[in-house]
């Protein structure tokens, strides 16, 4: 079945091209040179009979690939390799190096030119559509996307914030409750060992210190007794040696004052004696 289909479309194309090589060769000898075919085109550009026939075989051509493209087959991949090999080498070719009164080589190389220059701007088209249009996309996706992020990360912090203070809570109240228990007991050891290291110090610093006491007190009190006997002595010398000065200062004092005594008690007698007397012996009148 393949290869009654190849046969089918290899006549049908050979068909076609023997028509339209007919009517390009008519259009050729018409000029009565070979070459002026060549100049002739040059000169007339697209409006010339020969530029619109290898147009028109091109479209048929193109008609002609689009169409068989669309015939199921057997082995496609084999099939469009071997019709496209043909119809775009072989009969594209030969059309070129038959119009264009050249070789086939440079038939071949013009070819490639116009292929290339069509092929690079439908793909400029098609990269420039597409692009535009992934950028879109992209846009909107990247946009979808994004708010989607945003919700999806806004319920998962707050999820996950609420799940933290959580742990931490109950984390900080265990922490809590274990530092509370382990302070008790070390505040409890921590008190009887300080406890028992003040009662060792206390009663070293109460035998040390009643040690002190009793050496201090008696160096106090041999020099307490020292001091003293030396102040007694001083004393009693002072006060002996005042005594002596009071005493002699009184006697003289008593002596002074009897003599006093004395003589006034004596001038009254004698003036008592000299009164008595002169009562006797007064001189009669």
């Amino acid at each position: 079945m393949g290869m009654i289909h190849f046969f089918l479309v290899f006549g049908t194309v050979y068909a076609m091209d023997f028509a339209i090589m007919f009517v390009v060769e008519g259009a050729a000898l018409s000029t009565r040179h070979p070459m002026k075919l060549k100049t002739a085109e040059r000169t007339r550009g697209k409006n010339s009979p020969v530029w619109f026939v290898k147009n028109l075989r091109f479209r048929a051509i193109e008609m002609f690939l689009s169409v068989n493209k669309q015939i199921p087959y057997s082995n496609p991949i084999a099939w469009h390799s071997l019709s496209e090999r043909y119809l775009l080498i072989h009969v594209d070719m030969q059309i070129v190096g038959f119009d264009m009164n050249c070789s086939l080589s440079e038939g071949i190389q013009y070819h490639s030119k116009l292929g290339l220059t069509q092929v690079r701007r439908s793909l400029r088209t098609e990269v420039t559509t597409d692009l535009t249009k992934v950028r879109r996309s992209l846009r909107t996706e990247v946009t979808t996307d994004l708010t989607q992020v945003r919700r999806s990360l806004r319920t998962e912090v707050t999820t996950d914030l609420t799940q933290v203070r959580r742990s931490l809570r109950t984390e900080v109240t265990t922490d809590l409750t274990q530092v509370r228990r382990s302070l008790r007991t070390e505040v409890t050891t921590d008190l009887t060992q300080v406890r028992r290291s003040l009662r060792t110090e206390v009663t070293t610093d109460l035998t040390q210190v009643r040690r002190s006491l009793r050496a201090e007190v008696t160096t106090d009190l041999t020099q307490v007794r020292r001091s003293l006997r030396t102040e007694v002595t001083t004393d009693l010398t002072q006060v002996r040696r005042s005594l002596r000065t009071e005493v002699t200062t009184d006697l003289t004092q008593v002596r002074r004052s009897r003599r006093t005594e004395v003589t006034t008690g004596l001038t009254k007698q004698v003036a008592k004696v000299f009164t008595v007397q002169s009562c006797f012996y007064r001189k009669p009148l």
